[in-house]
């Protein structure tokens, strides 16, 4: 049988009135990321949230401590959200601008 890696997405950007279950404060998300990575996943998919208001917050601070939190038990890949133009987020460099920030760190 060939190699496959399995990838989990933790959540979406739909808050938990759609989706009950999702993790959305950054410790919810990194025990579910590091419980996948146990269960085999290879890679980890997740968006970032403002528990104040529920709703996905693409913040590189954010999606830095998911990421490490992550890292720091599991050796997979984490990588963070890119909102859809179709979510109503159109203007590119809002779109990347986490992904920008945290290319910039080692």
């Amino acid at each position: 049988m060939p190699k496959v890696w399995i990838e989990a997405a933790l959540n979406g950007p739909w808050t938990r009135a759609k989706q009950p279950g999702i993790p959305v404060a950054v410790e919810e998300i990194v025990a579910d990321g590091i419980a996948c990575a146990e269960a085999g996943a290879a890679i980890i998919h997740a968006h970032a949230y403002d528990v104040t208001t529920g709703h996905q917050k693409d913040d590189w601070e954010i999606y830095a401590r998911i990421i490490e939190g992550i890292r720091a038990k599991a050796d997979v890949i984490v990588y963070p959200t890119i909102p859809s133009p179709a979510l109503g987020q159109a203007d590119t460099v809002k779109r990347f601008g986490h992904t920008a920030e945290l290319a910039k760190r080692d």
